[in-house]
């Protein structure tokens, strides 16, 4: 697959996850934040990798929660390729199928873990995502006892 047709797939498979699409993000909508996920590559790269974008409605104006480019905590998922676990996949060398696959079970599994345990599963099973909270969301996070106090 080339790098139109992954878009074209990606689109496609968050959308049935219930994402919608703006600008080159695809948000979807939580109780008390947002969940941004985009597919990047380097250019040049055949290998692409999945970040993950929050934005806490809490403490942002509606018009701010729209800015596509501001995020909360950011990190990257890990692609579930049949247990294991890879930060990098050469998406377009996958047959479309076994691509979506892919890409379907990542995110749904992580959606599950975000609708089971909320964010402060999110930061058990991502540790290292505690060392991108901004920090107006760091004040926020250990209000609300999402994270410890530091």
């Amino acid at each position: 697959m080339d790098d139109k047709e992954i878009k074209k797939l990606f689109e496609s498979t968050l959308s049935e996850l219930g994402f919608k699409k703006t600008r080159y993000v695809y948000v979807r909508d939580f109780d008390y934040f947002l969940l941004r996920m985009s597919l990047q590559h380097y250019f040049g790269s055949v290998e692409y990798h999945l970040d993950c974008y929050f934005l806490f409605k809490d403490i942002h104006e509606p018009e701010k929660l729209k800015a596509f480019l501001m995020a909360d905590v950011s990190n990257r998922l890990l692609f579930n390729l049949d247990g294991e676990y890879e930060e990098y996949v050469k998406i377009g060398e996958l047959e479309p199928d076994r691509a979506r696959t892919v890409i379907t079970v990542t995110v749904s599994e992580f959606i599950s873990l975000l609708e089971k345990e909320g964010i402060k599963g999110y930061f058990k099973s991502y540790p290292e995502a505690l060392n991108t909270v901004m920090s107006g969301a760091r004040s926020y996070l250990e209000k609300e006892g999402y994270i410890d106090k530091e």
